[in-house]
């Protein structure tokens, strides 16, 4: 079996995304060997074990906070490059998998195999690093192939490095974990609702309007499901925090929930964004609620959509007076079967083997 080098940003066990899945997916089809940077802050971590063959090498270097001193960089980037060198020397791997570009520094100058780009974000409005749009370019121009999950994604991308580029970009969607669930839709009492968000709370978690409909809603609550900024303190007696969970455990801890949200604050990042949650809360059998714009517009059939925080009060309601589900489950059914990550890795293998058209 040939072999590919996958390159992590992010620890392994940071809840469960599109880098973990693909890898576990890909491993169907090749000797995966993961490298990331082992993360010091175990506490925002998963503890899923592995199910698939990928083989994962943690690289234990310096904590990133002394990463901005010149020299605890240089021994960093030494480590992390040294590790790769071995790996290609040890597995001659078919392609190398990067999905930073951050990364692309540490290639080496002698490597001949194939280079694929998985863009999953808006890279330069995501990352505060001031060198990501060098690294981002030089990596599509060695890449034989980028992958984007969006097609405003793809879009800034032409426009940023290039009109030529588009011969190598490919539109990879995102995907859920691939069982779909068989749990029943639940009548709920109106004496309680309980709205659900699962995902990481960042700068673009739009908490203001959580705090807004709090106040309309006297028996409104919210659990939230997922790592925390740093920088973000949120002390409501209604908005319980529960941190990490296992994937594995996400379902029975939301199960009580009457609907499952995406409250965003609409900027850059986020246009570009093909959320990986909606595909996983369709598979939940719940009624969605998610802030509107183009990128989504095309899970019209299983959410319902708002603008502002009229519109989100407006489908609070409907959901607490509507005692049935959006969609169908034969529309449900049909939608999860063409959109796991199993078809999304067997795409991406099509690319890298160079049959898909």
């Amino acid at each position: 079996m040939e072999s590919i080098l996958y390159l992590m940003k992010l620890d392994w066990y940071w809840i469960k995304q599109r880098p973990q899945f693909i890898a576990e997916g890909l491993s169907k089809y090749y000797d995966v060997n993961v490298i990331y940077k082992y993360s010091f802050k175990r506490s925002k971590l998963q503890h899923n074990k592995t199910t698939s063959n990928v083989k994962l090498h943690p690289l234990v270097t310096i904590p990133n906070k002394l990463n901005k001193y010149f020299l605890f960089k240089k021994i960093s980037d030494f480590i992390f490059t040294q590790k790769i060198k071995s790996l290609i020397k040890r597995k001659k791997p078919k392609a190398i998998y990067f999905t930073t570009p951050l990364s692309i520094d540490f290639l080496p100058k002698d490597y001949n195999g194939k280079i694929i780009y998985d863009c999953m974000d808006d890279n330069l409005n995501l990352d505060n690093d001031p060198t990501i749009k060098e690294l981002e370019n030089d990596l599509i121009k060695k890449a034989d192939d980028v992958l984007v999950t969006s097609v405003n994604l793809q879009n800034i991308l032409i426009k940023r490095y290039g009109y030529e580029i588009r011969k190598k970009l490919h539109l990879v969607r995102n995907g859920f974990s691939g069982k779909i669930l068989k749990v029943p839709f639940k009548i709920y009492s109106d004496k309680k609702i309980e709205l659900a968000y699962i995902g990481s709370v960042a700068r673009w978690f739009d908490f203001d309007l959580l705090k807004k409909s709090l106040k309309r809603f006297p028996n409104l609550e919210y659990t939230i499901i997922g790592p925390v900024d740093d920088d973000i303190k949120i002390l409501d007696p209604r908005i319980h925090f529960l941190g990490t969970v296992e994937h594995e455990r996400l379902y029975e801890n939301i199960k009580n929930a009457r609907a499952l949200i995406m409250p965003f604050k609409l900027n850059k990042i986020i246009e570009s964004v093909d959320p990986v949650k909606l595909y996983e809360y369709i598979n939940f059998n719940k009624d969605i609620i998610t802030i509107k714009y183009p990128e989504v517009e095309r899970f019209n059939n299983f959410v319902y959509f708002y603008k502002d925080e009229e519109e989100f009060f407006t489908q609070i309601r409907r959901i607490v007076n509507t005692k049935s589900l959006k969609f169908s489950q034969t529309e449900r059914r049909n939608f999860l079967l063409q959109n796991n990550w199993d078809k999304r890795a067997e795409q991406i293998y099509q690319i890298i083997e160079g049959k898909y058209i």
